[in-house]
């Protein structure tokens, strides 16, 4: 990717989600959360709204799309921004999951630092690993076993698909992981709703 194309994008995305945001809700949101990234304070529904408006690179062929976003995961310091890229997959993996996604999206576990981002990015593992679970499941295992514990939440509800009925995806003849969950957290999601309810209805750490 171009190093020019990637600071403008970079300074395109930033600009636009600023202009919706609410700097004095966004920092509330992240002292809640207790996350290192700054938060512009956009609720989900003007966020996905402005996500499906599009951005400059949208014209771009689907693999440097991804390249984009993946450079904007890797290197913004806004939440919102990787909120950006979540919201711009979810309705693409309910339809198809191209095979170079997950060599990307694999490392965007490492930049997660609350439950928000933690279940978000896992809704999107949860529809990779259900069309290729020999490639994702041995990861799944991995984080697992790992001492941080955003990672092992992640190991838990990528297993969980939510489509509204409270439906439950598990890969066929592989056992679900077991851990103790995180600690509670006190947070609130961009959108307003209530945090900790998860994929099946349940209480989990917020």
């Amino acid at each position: 990717m171009n190093l020019i194309v990637t600071a403008t994008t970079t300074k395109e995305v930033a600009q636009a989600l600023a202009a919706i945001g609410n700097p004095g809700l966004g920092e509330a949101i992240r002292k809640d959360r207790g996350s290192q990234l700054e938060h512009l304070g956009i609720r989900f529904p003007e966020l996905r709204q402005r996500v499906k408006q599009g951005f400059s690179f949208y014209d771009l062929p689907e693999d440097q799309v991804l390249e984009v976003w993946d450079a904007l995961w890797r290197s913004s310091p806004y939440g919102d921004v990787l909120f950006a890229a979540l919201e711009y997959y979810a309705p693409i993996v309910r339809k198809r999951v191209s095979p170079g996604l997950w060599p990307a999206v694999r490392h965007w576990s490492g930049r997660v630092d609350n439950w928000c981002h933690s279940d978000l990015l896992s809704a999107l593992y949860s529809r990779i690993l259900e069309r290729y679970p020999e490639d994702v499941y041995p990861q799944i295992q991995v984080w697992n076993a790992a001492e941080g514990e955003w990672l092992r939440r992640i190991s838990i509800v990528s297993l969980v698909h939510y489509s509204g009925r409270n439906a439950v995806f598990l890969p066929p003849d592989n056992p679900a992981p077991r851990f103790e969950l995180p600690q509670r957290h006190s947070a609130l999601c961009p959108d307003g709703r209530g945090v900790g309810a998860s994929r099946d209805g349940a209480d989990l750490p917020r």
